[in-house]
């Protein structure tokens, strides 16, 4: 479910950066892991899961807090297939998920193999 007018479609045919962008991100190799980010700064991890495990079944999530003062955090979500977490990034990215209030963006993890690193959850 989306929130708001933006759809991928529009966003591919009136922003022509978006589309290219929109395109490296599919051609990068496809997972369960997400990268999700334009979070709210103050996000915590029930809320991640809350929000993204409406659009399939998360395994596990680690939010990562902002940077600095006045940005936006992010998160790492593994869904249960890969065609879920596809579906999220194609449908999410550049829109607003049901439950928050603004755009996020969405892409494959670009660490994939081999796990998730110092980010991934322990035991997850």
């Amino acid at each position: 479910r989306l929130v708001g007018s933006s759809r991928l479609g529009r966003n591919l045919l009136t922003r022509p950066k978006f589309a290219v962008g929109l395109l490296v991100i599919l051609a990068m190799a496809a997972s369960e892991n997400l990268w999700i980010g334009d979070l709210p700064a103050d996000i915590d991890q029930d809320t991640v899961m809350q929000v993204f495990g409406a659009y399939g079944t998360v395994e596990s999530c680690k939010v990562i807090p902002p940077k600095a003062p006045g940005t936006n955090a992010a998160a790492m979500v593994k869904y249960a297939t890969v065609e879920q977490a596809r579906w999220v990034l194609e449908n999410l990215t550049g829109n607003v998920a049901e439950g928050l209030s603004d755009p996020i963006v969405v892409q494959f993890a670009k660490n994939p193999i081999g796990g998730w690193g110092k980010a991934w959850p322990k035991g997850g």
